[in-house]
């Protein structure tokens, strides 16, 4: 892109004027985005998936919503039990970090909801001989979909189904093998979760 001094290039500040000129065009009550509710959510996959390896893992989300728009943040880290590991690799770890959009159906952020969105996974694998070890890292496309049961005061569950979609699924090498991180992988968990009312 070129530019002239510090001055931003004339499509950019068309962008600009026009965002500015639609923000002054429309009335306050329509660019009122503060959310309705926002909540936390604990998924279990991770921290029962781990325990199964012997190793300390979890997940913890924080979102935020209005009408029926929901905004997460999630961070995880995942321990995979070696029986999900193909030999000779073992010791296989993610940690996480996504941004998601979920759409409810219903009103009340309960009830069915699909969702998309965008992470990054940060990966090593180990082999079953040996100290070699391999890391990569990747964005990671997802789409997913749940229902969110509401329990008691703003305590609910949220049984969940997703799918991933790697940005690169190259090879990655340990020690003298090659391990081939897979071009798409699904998963189904429980998320445990706390909403805050914020429009009272």
């Amino acid at each position: 892109m070129s530019t002239t001094g510090d001055r931003p290039s004339s499509p950019r500040l068309g962008v600009l004027l026009l965002a500015s000129a639609l923000l002054a065009a429309r009335p306050a009550a329509a660019l009122d985005l503060r959310p309705e509710a926002a909540g936390v959510e604990v998924d279990l996959l991770p921290t029962v998936a781990s325990a199964v390896a012997g190793e300390a893992g979890g997940s913890l989300q924080g979102w935020a919503g209005k009408d029926r728009n929901r905004l997460r943040l999630v961070g995880a880290h995942l321990h995979y039990p070696n029986g999900l590991t193909a030999a000779p690799f073992a010791d296989r770890s993610a940690t996480v970090a996504a941004i998601i959009y979920d759409r409810f159906f219903r009103d009340g952020f309960a009830g069915p909801w699909v969702g998309a969105g965008l992470e990054y996974w940060w990966s090593e694998i180990g082999l079953q001989d040996g100290t070699a070890r391999g890391s990569w890292g990747t964005p990671v496309a997802t789409v997913g979909a749940g229902w969110v049961f509401p329990v008691w005061r703003g305590l609910y569950l949220n049984p969940w189904a997703a799918a991933h979609l790697p940005f690169d699924s190259g090879s990655v090498a340990v020690g003298t093998e090659q391990y081939q991180p897979k071009a798409f992988e699904a998963e189904v968990s429980l998320k445990v979760g706390w909403t805050f009312d914020l429009s009272r």
